[in-house]
């Protein structure tokens, strides 16, 4: 690792040290703006999957549990894979369904909708289906298929991890 960092202020380069490594003791002030920023980023993931929850009928103990789990193994600059107990993605998946749909049939008509009002439809068209609806069926169908594609080819990319290091 190199003991410089280039980064872009204005159009201009500047070398900046990279003052942090593994292993590096914290002070006060570092530690404070390390968990200003892990508490920002946990807020900005958290957000949108509590919205969803609440509307969902979710109980607050049982959002804190599911952001415990979360955040106790919350590694910065990681990229997160749904683990067992983690938050559902199907409602997520359903609603992107939702709105390829609805994005369409406005196509069809003419219509000139802006994103918040096809979502609004969206979330509309899924809560008239229901918990069990064609959409959310196939959303999770989808979530698991991607699961278990995911769990098939570990070992080929630990292979390729491997041959890349």
């Amino acid at each position: 690792m190199s003991d410089h960092e280039q980064i872009t202020i204005q159009e201009t380069p500047f070398r900046v040290p990279m003052r942090y490594q593994a292993g590096h003791q914290l002070n006060d002030r570092e530690a404070m703006a390390l968990n200003q920023a892990l508490h920002e980023n946990l807020r900005n993931i958290w957000a949108p999957k509590v919205k969803k929850g609440l509307e969902n009928g979710e109980t607050p103990e049982t959002l804190q549990a599911q952001f415990d789990e979360y955040a106790q193994s919350y590694e910065f600059g990681r990229r997160r894979t749904r683990r067992s107990g983690g938050p559902d993605p199907v409602p997520a998946i359903a609603l992107t369904m939702a709105k390829d749909i609805v994005r369409r049939a406005v196509k069809e008509k003419g219509l000139d909708w802006p994103t918040a009002k096809v979502s609004e439809a969206a979330q509309q068209l899924l809560d008239r289906q229901g918990p069990d609806g064609p959409l959310v069926q196939a959303a999770r169908q989808r979530a698991e298929a991607e699961r278990a594609a995911g769990e098939s080819v570990m070992a080929e990319v630990g292979a390729v991890l491997d041959a890349a290091a």
